[in-house]
């Protein structure tokens, strides 16, 4: 069994580094883990656990990633080092990669983590491997070293193919290239071109006989200067000696020695083969005009043969009427030579124009001889006939070309001619461009540039290409031109015909065209989209590279084709899929379609195709072509809401408040069927879509409507909350309470009134009597659960978690049975999901237990979910506590959380208007009271004065107490406005030291000892003057209800468990006697200690802002034991 992998993590995070692992140990990995935190701990790693491979987060407790790497780079290590971190800027990115590490992975892209270390370990395995094969190169090296280098004859060591490994010095001397040079040369490149084929064979054989050494053979090798050396090579097969394992090559120079062999045999050849092989005609002859030989270029050229030539002698071979003949055999004569042009005769008398050159000579028996050398230049002649025509027509094309032209000066550079195009294009005039040279057209950059070119430039048959050239015009705008120059003689001098072709802007245009490509490939990607195209001629289909990223297949191992696309097609769409491409084929329809990509390890992709038929001038079909589009996250994004509708419909149809869309106009847009049954009777017809909803308001609440839907559109997005009465079927009134909140479309303007409403008619008759003592907010609240097809749970709000006593955790994956089992009789009918039918639902009254084994009485509602395919996905369960008369609070907290999808900003909404009617109703009512009462005796004139008196200042204290209560209130209003407020990082340590700066005088005159414990959690993100009021007022708490005989001491401490964040504050002082006090410790105005000063706010406002940040806040004390209160919030 191999070792396992040992890895070392960096990461401060538990649950990152536990999601890491896990990913790890999905993979399979034989693996032994440490994870650290904090860069002691890393350097002890590094020595005590000596780890295969390192992963790191880039941020760490006192250092980072770079650090880290560097540490490790210092103690000289190469373990592998991959960096995984959340979304990192991409500069720093590239240095941690540029730095040593070996991959950077993405926290959400953990899936590629396994073979990111498997390709580090196996980098560093290829690594070490290679540092051993270079060690043992080495070692070979040195021991041939010592065995050649002292060699006297120049030495080549040879591997099999041929490649050399090593050359004495002495081959340096001989060839004239260093060691580097020849090294990095092939025997091909060395030997002689026809010398190769014969230097590899007798390789050959010599591998063919190890030890043995093969005869020496003479061959050529290049030298550095060029020159060709001649070698005598002798090969010794060395291949089985493990010191050597080469085929030594021993060489010998002896150039000098062919060469001499060389003068001699082409002295003898020399004549004969300038005779024989000379293009030009040769005649041995006698002054007297006799031929004695001719060689065969003659023959050719007289178009006889050497004999008829000698018979013909020089009467017959020239034309004696030519006066030419006669000056040139007068100036041999004299001089003995002579040059000239003759008409000359062929065979049967034709005359042609020939070149002369005769000369006399004697010869080895002193014989007095001629020779003659004649050339046919008829073609010569023709050529100069045409050559007068076409400088005519070259003088024409040069002149009218459209493309600048000019002819320069190969030794002066200097422009000779130049055509009206140049003249027209550069802005100068011929006499000004008669006046530059070609380096006037270029800046000093462009100067060096085309020096450079002039010197290097290569030539093919008279032509050059000087490439891409930036040219000034005269007023110095910078044009690019592709240049051509033909080499030609102008008046006697060498120049280069220059053509011209500004390319600017169509250099522009392809760097817009490439930018449009690039960008065009980029939408590609962003968009998940590509182009194809099936050619119908020979059924070939294009892809671009994005098709190829949407099928997961690589352009150099996979050759898209028809075939090839319809086998990835997922078999349940085949058919469809072919059907759709027949009739696109056939112009039926144009190609709409989506399908999936069924992938060979199972997983699947949604993808759209688009695509229409193309036809030629003639209407036939050539191909067909479109766009084919990587959907699958919209599909599943699709898929969920799909789900997510199917529960919200089966919610609202189980609903049994009303629920109503209204229009701008002020029509229905949508009516639930409570609704409709209620007071579909006001509307005659079908439908009461797109009716008046004002039909079913009474008259006297129409203008309190219409100010509430004012409110609403100046305030999208807010609800409002109003009070009507509505005409009862049979007769009388029905008194409704409404929720409105103005919906607003994608461009912020309102679209419609979305409205809940529950009937409260009884309720409102039931509390006419105390009408400041009801919340209408505290009525509701309900249970909403849903499940899968076999009743476990998949959804569990929090008002389940007040009603039955289980957590959300505890909760979901348990069954319903588990949970809340009904009673045998009853549940076991009531509770099959598969019978229930579309469209139902169940309701019914069942006695329950919760957690802690409590019965109490619920209504519970039932119905189906199906998905998209009408196939029972679940069901969506409410249930009620109607107990007592918090069933109405349960309700209506229920129907606030439908309206705002379960969002808790409703829900403090309604806590806000629960508080805010408790402290109208128990709060101004009695001073209010007092206040009419004292009014009423104060209108009694007949009072004495002490009592006038006496009722005035009553008057005024209770005045002052409707004050106080009214500053209150507003305190209360002004804390649940703040709610708006955005939350922030806060860091705690400093929070906490804030407070005591702001206390500190009464700190310091109490002696108040302050503990805190943030170790688990240092910042914490909420609203942070909440957060400060609340530590404020419970510090102070704390400090106020002391022991008369103790110093005050208080411990706040903040940790996280799970998805909590709790906060506890301790104190040794008086304490609450709970089991008397216990319900009201948070009331408004409630004290329990009446030694000391106060009004009884600041619990309750602890209590108010805990609630208003999404927590809750839990209180345990003993009296003279102590005070504990637990601050809790749910991570959100």
């Amino acid at each position: 069994m191999s070792s396992p992998l040992k890895i070392l993590h960096l990461e401060d995070t538990r649950s990152d580094a536990i999601l890491i692992e896990r990913s790890i140990r999905k993979e399979g990995f034989n693996y032994e883990i440490m994870v650290v935190e904090n860069k002691k701990d890393y350097r002890d790693a590094l020595d005590s656990f000596v780890p295969d491979i390192i992963l790191s987060d880039h941020s760490l407790p006192g250092f980072d990633s770079i650090e880290a790497l560097e540490i490790l780079h210092n103690l000289g290590s190469r373990i592998p080092f991959i960096l995984i971190t959340s979304v990192l800027p991409d500069e720093i990115a590239v240095t941690i990669l540029k730095n040593g590490a070996s991959d950077y992975i993405l926290k959400d892209r953990l899936e590629r983590l396994p073979a990111a270390i498997e390709n580090a370990l196996e980098r560093l395995r290829l690594e070490l491997e290679r540092q051993e094969y270079i060690e043992l190169l080495t070692s070979n090296e040195r021991k041939l070293r010592r065995m050649l280098e002292h060699g006297s004859d120049p030495v080549m060591l040879l591997n099999k193919d041929g490649r050399i490994n090593y050359i004495s010095p002495n081959v340096q001397k001989m060839l004239g290239y260093s060691e580097e040079e020849i090294l990095n040369l092939g025997l091909h490149e060395i030997y002689h071109p026809e010398d190769v084929r014969e230097a590899f064979l007798e390789l050959s054989q010599c591998i063919d006989a190890p030890g043995d050494t093969l005869i020496s053979s003479i061959k050529r090798m290049k030298h550095k200067n060029e020159a060709w050396r001649w070698v005598e090579v002798s090969l010794t097969n060395l291949l089985n000696d493990p010191d050597v394992n080469s085929v030594v090559n021993n060489l010998r120079d002896v150039t000098e020695r062919r060469k001499s062999e060389q003068i001699i045999r082409e002295s003898e050849e020399k004549y004969r083969s300038f005779f024989e092989n000379s293009l030009d005609g040769i005649l041995l002859t006698a002054k007297d005009g006799r031929v004695f030989a001719a060689n065969p270029a003659a023959c050719r050229i007289f178009r006889m043969t050497e004999k008829e030539i000698c018979e013909a002698e020089r009467l017959g071979l020239t034309d004696s009427t030519d006066p030419r003949l006669h000056q040139a055999l007068q100036e041999r004569e004299i001089s003995g030579k002579t040059s000239t042009e003759l008409t000359m005769l062929r065979k049967g008398g034709i005359k042609f124009p020939a070149e002369l050159t005769s000369s006399v000579f004697k010869n080895a028996q002193g014989e007095i001889r001629t020779s003659m050398t004649v050339r046919d230049i008829s073609d010569k002649k023709q050529a100069e006939e045409k050559l007068k025509s076409s400088e005519e027509k070259y003088r024409l094309l040069f002149e009218f070309n459209p493309l600048p032209n000019w002819i320069f000066d190969h030794e002066t550079l200097r422009i000779l001619d130049v055509n009206q195009a140049a003249i027209q294009h550069y802005g100068y005039s011929r006499d000004e461009f008669l006046q530059l040279t070609i380096m006037d057209l270029r800046d000093d950059e462009g100067r060096h540039q085309l020096s450079d070119i002039l010197k290097d430039f290569t030539k093919e048959g008279g032509e050059s290409y000087y490439g891409k050239l930036k040219l000034l015009k005269k007023d110095k705008t910078p044009i690019l031109v592709d240049v051509y120059a033909y080499e030609l003689c102008f008046d006697q001098r060498e120049c280069s015909l220059v053509i011209s072709n500004d390319i600017t802007n169509r250099v522009k245009a392809l760097k817009q065209l490439e930018t449009q490509r690039n960008k065009l490939a980029t939408a590609e990607r962003i968009a998940k989209m590509g182009y194809w195209e099936l050619d119908l001629k020979d059924n070939s289909l294009f892809w671009t590279d994005e098709i190829y990223r949407i099928w997961e297949v690589q352009p150099e191992n996979f050759t898209p084709t028809f075939e090839n696309l319809l086998e990835s097609i997922h078999p349940e769409d085949l058919e469809n899929f072919k059907k759709a491409q027949e009739n696109a084929l056939s112009g039926t329809a144009e190609l709409n379609f989506e399908h999936r990509i069924l992938f060979p390890d199972g997983s699947i992709k949604w993808v759209h195709e688009k695509g229409k038929l193309i036809k030629d001038k003639e209407g036939l079909p050539v191909s067909l072509e479109g766009t084919v589009q990587d959907i699958t996250v919209f599909k599943r994004d699709q898929e969920k809401l799909i789900l997510s509708e199917s529960r919200f419909r089966s919610l609202i149809k189980s609903q049994t408040n009303y629920v109503v869309r209204v229009d701008l106009e002020g029509n229905y847009v949508y009516c639930n069927d409570t609704f409709l049954k209620d007071y579909s009777w006001l509307y005659p017809g079908d439908s009461i879509v797109k009716k008046n909803s004002l039909n079913s308001i009474k008259d006297y609440h129409h203008q309190r409507v219409n100010e509430t839907v004012e409110k609403c559109f100046a305030e999208p997005n807010t609800v409002f909350q109003v009070e009507m009465d509505k005409p009862a079927k049979g007769g009388g009134v029905n008194t409704t309470l409404w929720d409105f909140i103005c919906i607003t479309d994608s461009q912020g303007h309102p679209e419609e009134i979305q409205s809940v409403g529950i009937n409260i008619t009884d309720r409102v008759q039931a509390e006419k009597e105390s009408r400041f003592q009801a919340n209408l907010l505290d009525k509701i609240g309900q249970a909403v659960l849903s499940t899968d097809v076999q009743e476990i749970i998949n959804y569990w709000n929090k008002s389940a978690e007040k009603i039955y006593g289980w957590t959300r955790e505890e909760a979901l994956g348990k069954t319903l049975g588990e949970l809340i089992p009904l009673p045998a009789t009853e549940g076991n009918t009531f509770r099959k999901i598969e019978d229930l039918k579309p469209g139902e639902v169940r309701t019914g009254e069942f006695k329950v237990k919760k957690k802690d084994g409590t019965e109490f009485q619920v209504l519970i509602t039932d119905s189906p979910v199906y998905d998209e395919n009408m196939n029972l996905a679940g069901m969506v369960g409410i249930s009620s506590d109607i107990t007592d008369r918090i069933e109405a609070e349960f309700k209506m907290q229920k129907l606030n959380k439908e309206l705002k999808a379960y969002t808790e900003e409703l829900v403090l909404a309604n806590k806000g208007l629960e508080q805010f009617s408790y402290i109208v109703s128990h709060n101004l009512r009695a001073p209010i009271a007092n206040i009419i009462g004292l009014g009423d005796l104060m209108k009694i004139e007949d009072h004495p004065k002490e009592v006038q008196d006496k009722l005035s200042q009553e008057l005024i204290n209770n005045v002052e107490r409707l004050d106080t209560v009214i500053r209150d209130l507003n305190v209360i209003l002004s804390v649940k406005s703040d709610i708006l407020k955005n939350k922030e990082p806060i860091a705690l340590p400093k929070l906490i030291n804030l407070i005591k700066m702001s206390i500190k005088d009464l700190i310091d005159k109490e002696q108040v000892t302050i503990t805190t414990d943030f170790n688990d959690m240092q910042q914490f993100r909420s609203i942070h003057s909440y957060m400060q009021s609340i530590f404020y007022n419970l510090i102070l708490n704390s400090i106020k209800y002391k022991k008369p005989d103790q110093a005050p001491v208080i411990h706040i401490e903040g940790k996280k468990e799970g998805k909590k964040f709790i906060f506890s504050i301790s104190d040794n002082g008086l304490g609450i006697d709970l089991s008397k006090n216990g319900k009201q410790v948070f009331g408004l105005y409630k004290r329990f200690h009446q030694h000391k000063e106060g009004k009884g706010m600041g619990l309750f406002m602890v209590k108010t802002q805990v609630e208003m940040l999404g927590g809750k806040i839990s209180i345990s004390s003993k009296p003279n034991r102590g005070t504990t209160f637990v601050i809790e919030f749910s991570d959100k």
